[in-house]
């Protein structure tokens, strides 16, 4: 029943707005933003806000989002399409220069035994080398395989990006527009190479299950805190903060985007329980210490209060612990760190075909 909503959905908004949703479902953060209300929905009406989803990642648990597959080549191959034309037409370039040639560059080159890593992301085309979109009509066009990812605008103010996290496949349930990235053009320098993080299975490094060893959260300096506190007696009786900034339930139920800072808890796609509450997932802490540089961590003003700068720490949601009393700015990360990369190589490894 959900997935009929969801198609009737999708039609919907094609018919009534064409071209069809310019934003996307996410697991990510704007970053995106994982919010995952009615994904189409949320995104065309903008209940979906903006933010942007290192070493960290939701991968390995049963039904969670996994790595993605290798081919009879040992090559994995990174699907990929536009929703329409005018998308390709806006974001081809940004999508190869901010966000696959900045990979490229942090890898040492393309893949090879060489440099050690065995993925691309390679764009669906017909036999004759033009590119196929993922919308035909009001569908999903046939010719593109189902686990493609769909790339999309992203028109709502304020946005800059989202993506959803990692390969997701349900044996007997494939449905295509499971994985998406939606881009803004209001985004920001590191946005698409954030977002490429979470395609490939990186979560947010500042929601580690060990973060408060190495950053200082202050949840009430996440915009908007009061006022989403308050919103949450709809759900239960005398919200205190911790019910906001610790459970990713009630963060979800008043999108809150606090959701995106829950320590060692994240929500990784769209997907839903059978009680309609979102699906979520353990945040895996690495096997390597703490990467304040990576792509997939969060700047100190990231979804702060009016008043958070380098000379006023207290009025900022995120900053490094450098030891008793003493704080520092977390500054973008424009690039992915040095243990991104290692990540990235240990999970996809270089294996020469047979």
């Amino acid at each position: 029943m959900f997935w009929l909503f969801l198609a009737l959905l999708f039609s919907a908004v094609a018919r009534a707005i064409a071209p069809l949703p310019k934003g996307l479902p996410c697991g990510i953060p704007f970053s995106v933003t994982e919010k995952r209300l009615d994904i189409f929905q949320g995104l065309m009406n903008g209940t979906i806000q903006n933010h942007q989803q290192g070493t960290a990642d939701l991968l390995g648990h049963e039904g969670g989002p996994q790595p993605w597959p290798r081919n009879a080549r040992n090559k994995v191959v990174i699907k990929y399409c536009y929703d329409y034309p005018s998308t390709r037409e806006n974001l081809e370039q940004a999508l190869e220069y901010e966000g696959f040639a900045v990979w490229r560059r942090a890898m040492g080159g393309g893949p090879s035994a060489t440099t050690g890593y065995g993925f691309e992301f390679s764009e669906v085309k017909d036999t004759g080398g033009n590119p196929l979109y993922c919308v035909d009509g009001n569908d999903w066009n046939e010719k593109i395989p189902k686990d493609t990812i769909a790339i999309l605008m992203e028109y709502q103010p304020n946005s800059a990006g989202s993506a959803t996290v990692g390969y997701i496949h349900e044996p007997g349930n494939e449905q295509p527009r499971q994985m998406m990235m939606a881009i803004s053009m209001d985004r920001q320098q590191q946005t698409i190479a954030h977002e490429i993080g979470h395609l490939l299975g990186l979560h947010h490094e500042h929601q580690r299950p060990d973060r408060d060893d190495f950053v200082h959260y202050r949840c009430n300096k996440i915009f908007g805190f009061l006022f989403k506190l308050d919103q949450l007696r709809r759900y239960i009786h005398d919200p205190k903060p911790p019910d906001l900034c610790d459970k990713i339930l009630h963060a979800w139920q008043v999108e809150f985007s606090g959701v995106d800072f829950i320590k060692g808890e994240a929500l990784g796609d769209w997907r839903y329980n059978p009680d309609k509450t979102p699906k979520s997932w353990p945040v895996n802490k690495a096997d390597t210490p703490y990467d304040i540089k990576s792509i997939m961590h969060y700047p100190s003003w990231n979804e702060a209060v009016d008043g958070c700068a380098r000379n006023r720490l207290s009025y900022c949601p995120l900053v490094e612990r450098l030891g008793p009393g003493r704080e520092r700015w977390i500054e973008d990360n424009l690039e992915p760190s040095k243990m991104d990369v290692e990540w990235v190589k240990k999970t996809y490894p270089w294996i020469a075909p047979p």
